[in-house]
Protein backbone atom coordinates (compact mmCIF):
# COMPACT_ATOMS: atom_id res chain seq x y z
CA UNK A 1 0.00 0.00 0.00
CA UNK A 2 1.36 3.62 -0.25
CA UNK A 3 1.63 5.86 2.30
CA UNK A 4 0.69 7.87 0.23
CA UNK A 5 -2.27 6.95 0.14
CA UNK A 6 -5.61 9.25 1.18
CA UNK A 7 -8.50 6.86 2.72
CA UNK A 8 -10.31 5.18 -0.04
CA UNK A 9 -14.17 4.64 0.53
CA UNK A 10 -15.74 2.55 -1.85
CA UNK A 11 -18.84 3.71 -2.82
CA UNK A 12 -22.82 1.83 -2.22
CA UNK A 13 -22.73 -0.25 0.17
CA UNK A 14 -20.13 -2.88 1.48
CA UNK A 15 -20.20 -6.47 -0.09
CA UNK A 16 -19.76 -8.82 3.07
CA UNK A 17 -21.06 -12.34 2.22
CA UNK A 18 -24.02 -11.59 0.16
CA UNK A 19 -22.28 -11.01 -2.54
CA UNK A 20 -22.21 -14.75 -3.45
CA UNK A 21 -18.89 -14.95 -4.86
CA UNK A 22 -16.72 -15.23 -2.07
CA UNK A 23 -16.65 -15.23 1.63
CA UNK A 24 -14.84 -12.86 4.10
CA UNK A 25 -12.60 -14.50 6.84
CA UNK A 26 -10.77 -13.12 9.70
CA UNK A 27 -9.68 -16.38 11.71
CA UNK A 28 -8.07 -15.50 15.17
CA UNK A 29 -6.11 -18.61 16.65
CA UNK A 30 -6.86 -19.28 20.09
CA UNK A 31 -3.66 -19.31 22.25
CA UNK A 32 -2.47 -22.47 23.80
CA UNK A 33 -0.91 -23.18 27.08
CA UNK A 34 2.14 -21.65 27.16
CA UNK A 35 2.48 -20.60 23.81
CA UNK A 36 1.70 -17.07 21.81
CA UNK A 37 0.17 -17.91 18.49
CA UNK A 38 -0.24 -15.02 16.51
CA UNK A 39 -3.48 -14.14 14.83
CA UNK A 40 -3.32 -15.04 11.45
CA UNK A 41 -3.84 -12.42 8.98
CA UNK A 42 -6.95 -11.49 7.27
CA UNK A 43 -8.08 -13.68 3.99
CA UNK A 44 -10.94 -13.38 1.24
CA UNK A 45 -11.93 -17.26 0.41
CA UNK A 46 -12.53 -17.04 -3.17
CA UNK A 47 -15.25 -19.09 -4.98
CA UNK A 48 -12.59 -22.34 -6.19
CA UNK A 49 -11.65 -22.13 -2.02
CA UNK A 50 -8.40 -19.73 -2.23
CA UNK A 51 -7.26 -17.99 0.62
CA UNK A 52 -6.30 -14.58 -0.59
CA UNK A 53 -3.95 -12.33 1.35
CA UNK A 54 -3.72 -9.59 -1.64
CA UNK A 55 -4.49 -8.66 -5.12
CA UNK A 56 -3.79 -6.23 -7.50
CA UNK A 57 -4.04 -4.80 -11.03
CA UNK A 58 -1.35 -4.50 -14.13
CA UNK A 59 -2.44 -2.47 -17.38
CA UNK A 60 -0.46 -3.37 -20.81
CA UNK A 61 -0.11 -0.76 -23.50
CA UNK A 62 -2.03 -2.65 -26.44
CA UNK A 63 -2.92 0.57 -28.58
CA UNK A 64 0.89 1.01 -29.17
CA UNK A 65 3.13 -1.16 -30.53
CA UNK A 66 6.09 -0.55 -27.79
CA UNK A 67 8.40 -3.30 -25.56
CA UNK A 68 7.41 -1.05 -22.50
CA UNK A 69 4.41 -1.39 -22.47
CA UNK A 70 3.57 -2.58 -18.74
CA UNK A 71 2.42 0.30 -16.25
CA UNK A 72 3.88 -0.45 -12.80
CA UNK A 73 4.93 1.17 -9.59
CA UNK A 74 8.61 2.00 -9.41
CA UNK A 75 9.99 2.14 -5.64
CA UNK A 76 13.64 3.46 -5.10
CA UNK A 77 14.95 1.11 -2.21
CA UNK A 78 17.62 1.15 -0.25
CA UNK A 79 19.06 -2.29 -2.17
CA UNK A 80 17.95 -0.04 -6.19
CA UNK A 81 15.10 0.18 -8.33
CA UNK A 82 11.87 -2.48 -7.61
CA UNK A 83 9.06 -2.51 -10.31
CA UNK A 84 5.87 -3.75 -8.53
CA UNK A 85 2.17 -4.26 -9.70
CA UNK A 86 -0.48 -1.87 -8.26
CA UNK A 87 -1.98 -3.77 -5.41
CA UNK A 88 -1.61 -5.13 -1.88
CA UNK A 89 -2.87 -6.37 1.47
CA UNK A 90 -6.10 -7.63 1.68
CA UNK A 91 -8.28 -5.80 4.68
CA UNK A 92 -10.72 -7.29 6.90
CA UNK A 93 -12.92 -4.27 6.11
CA UNK A 94 -12.31 -4.44 2.10
CA UNK A 95 -15.60 -7.24 2.33
CA UNK A 96 -13.73 -8.74 -0.90
CA UNK A 97 -10.69 -9.20 -2.85
CA UNK A 98 -12.40 -6.83 -5.67
CA UNK A 99 -12.36 -3.68 -3.13
CA UNK A 100 -8.83 -4.39 -1.79
CA UNK A 101 -8.05 -4.10 -5.46
CA UNK A 102 -9.95 -1.12 -6.06
CA UNK A 103 -8.63 0.45 -2.99
CA UNK A 104 -4.97 -0.01 -3.94
CA UNK A 105 -5.37 1.34 -7.43
CA UNK A 106 -6.97 4.60 -6.17
CA UNK A 107 -4.26 4.46 -3.16
CA UNK A 108 -0.98 3.83 -5.58
CA UNK A 109 -1.68 6.33 -8.03
CA UNK A 110 -2.08 9.05 -5.50
CA UNK A 111 -6.20 9.25 -6.31
CA UNK A 112 -5.46 9.56 -10.28
CA UNK A 113 -6.89 6.79 -10.93
CA UNK A 114 -10.43 6.40 -9.01
CA UNK A 115 -12.71 3.25 -9.65
CA UNK A 116 -15.15 0.96 -7.93
CA UNK A 117 -15.95 -2.13 -6.46
CA UNK A 118 -18.28 -2.75 -9.66
CA UNK A 119 -15.63 -1.38 -11.62
CA UNK A 120 -13.00 -4.34 -10.87
CA UNK A 121 -15.68 -7.17 -10.57
CA UNK A 122 -16.68 -6.25 -14.26
CA UNK A 123 -13.44 -6.39 -15.31
CA UNK A 124 -12.68 -9.96 -13.54
CA UNK A 125 -15.44 -11.32 -15.63
CA UNK A 126 -14.48 -10.17 -18.96
CA UNK A 127 -12.72 -12.81 -21.01
CA UNK A 128 -10.38 -10.44 -22.36
CA UNK A 129 -8.87 -9.57 -19.00
CA UNK A 130 -6.87 -12.51 -16.98
CA UNK A 131 -6.79 -13.56 -13.85
CA UNK A 132 -3.47 -14.77 -12.77
CA UNK A 133 -2.59 -16.51 -9.11
CA UNK A 134 0.37 -16.24 -7.49
CA UNK A 135 1.17 -19.01 -5.04
CA UNK A 136 2.33 -18.94 -2.04
CA UNK A 137 4.53 -20.67 0.77
CA UNK A 138 2.45 -23.84 0.47
CA UNK A 139 2.13 -23.68 -3.30
CA UNK A 140 -1.79 -22.42 -3.00
CA UNK A 141 -2.87 -19.30 -4.11
CA UNK A 142 -2.85 -16.21 -2.12
CA UNK A 143 -2.34 -13.51 -4.46
CA UNK A 144 -4.86 -12.38 -7.25
CA UNK A 145 -3.57 -10.11 -10.38
CA UNK A 146 -5.83 -8.63 -12.66
CA UNK A 147 -4.24 -7.70 -16.01
CA UNK A 148 -6.59 -5.00 -18.34
CA UNK A 149 -5.21 -3.98 -21.52
CA UNK A 150 -5.43 -0.08 -21.53
CA UNK A 151 -8.12 -0.60 -24.58
CA UNK A 152 -10.14 -1.91 -22.62
CA UNK A 153 -10.05 0.53 -19.25
CA UNK A 154 -9.90 3.49 -21.32
CA UNK A 155 -12.98 2.56 -23.68
CA UNK A 156 -15.21 0.45 -21.36
CA UNK A 157 -14.51 2.35 -17.65
CA UNK A 158 -13.22 5.56 -19.08
CA UNK A 159 -9.58 4.86 -16.88
CA UNK A 160 -6.93 7.13 -18.26
CA UNK A 161 -3.71 6.17 -16.57
CA UNK A 162 -1.67 9.02 -15.21
CA UNK A 163 1.42 10.33 -17.26
CA UNK A 164 4.17 10.94 -14.93
CA UNK A 165 3.84 14.84 -14.38
CA UNK A 166 0.44 14.04 -13.28
CA UNK A 167 1.13 11.35 -11.08
CA UNK A 168 3.93 13.50 -9.47
CA UNK A 169 2.31 16.21 -9.34
CA UNK A 170 -0.57 14.87 -7.46
CA UNK A 171 2.06 12.85 -4.90
CA UNK A 172 3.99 16.16 -4.08
CA UNK A 173 0.53 18.31 -3.39
CA UNK A 174 0.37 15.34 -0.50
CA UNK A 175 3.79 15.60 0.20
CA UNK A 176 3.46 19.46 0.69
CA UNK A 177 -0.25 19.03 3.14
CA UNK A 178 2.36 16.33 4.70
CA UNK A 179 5.65 17.59 5.14
CA UNK A 180 6.53 14.58 8.06
CA UNK A 181 5.71 12.08 5.63
CA UNK A 182 9.44 9.92 5.56
CA UNK A 183 10.61 7.06 3.62
CA UNK A 184 12.06 3.89 5.17
CA UNK A 185 14.85 5.72 5.26
CA UNK A 186 13.33 7.67 8.28
CA UNK A 187 14.28 10.49 5.39
CA UNK A 188 12.11 13.25 4.71
CA UNK A 189 14.29 15.16 1.55
CA UNK A 190 13.08 12.19 -0.97
CA UNK A 191 9.28 9.58 -1.17
CA UNK A 192 10.22 6.90 -3.37
CA UNK A 193 7.25 6.03 -4.65
CA UNK A 194 6.76 6.97 -8.38
CA UNK A 195 4.93 5.09 -11.72
CA UNK A 196 7.07 3.77 -14.38
CA UNK A 197 6.56 1.88 -18.26
CA UNK A 198 8.56 -1.17 -18.37
CA UNK A 199 9.43 -4.96 -20.80
CA UNK A 200 8.02 -7.82 -19.41
CA UNK A 201 11.63 -9.03 -18.73
CA UNK A 202 12.84 -5.97 -16.77
CA UNK A 203 15.85 -7.20 -14.38
CA UNK A 204 14.20 -4.73 -11.35
CA UNK A 205 11.27 -6.48 -11.57
CA UNK A 206 10.20 -7.61 -7.79
CA UNK A 207 10.00 -11.70 -6.81
CA UNK A 208 5.58 -10.80 -7.52
CA UNK A 209 5.85 -8.99 -10.37
CA UNK A 210 8.45 -11.91 -11.99
CA UNK A 211 6.03 -14.53 -10.33
CA UNK A 212 3.05 -12.45 -12.28
CA UNK A 213 4.95 -12.73 -15.44
CA UNK A 214 5.96 -16.33 -15.47
CA UNK A 215 2.40 -17.76 -14.94
CA UNK A 216 0.70 -15.02 -17.37
CA UNK A 217 2.98 -15.81 -20.16
CA UNK A 218 3.51 -19.62 -19.09
CA UNK A 219 7.50 -19.02 -19.50
CA UNK A 220 9.81 -18.39 -16.51
CA UNK A 221 12.24 -15.11 -17.19
CA UNK A 222 14.85 -15.11 -14.63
Amino acid sequence: MNPLAQPFIPSGTLPFLSTGVGTDVYKIPQNRPGGNRKPKKPFWLSPEGYELYAGGILFYNDEVPTPQKWFVIKENTQHGIKYMDIGGKYQYTDGDIYTTIARELCEETCQTVQVTRDVIVSMALRPDVAKVYVDGHAGLPVYLCLIVPISVARAFYGIQLPSRWHFLSARNRFLSANPGMKNESGDTDWYPIDIDTITHDDPNRGKRLREIFDTYMGIPLR
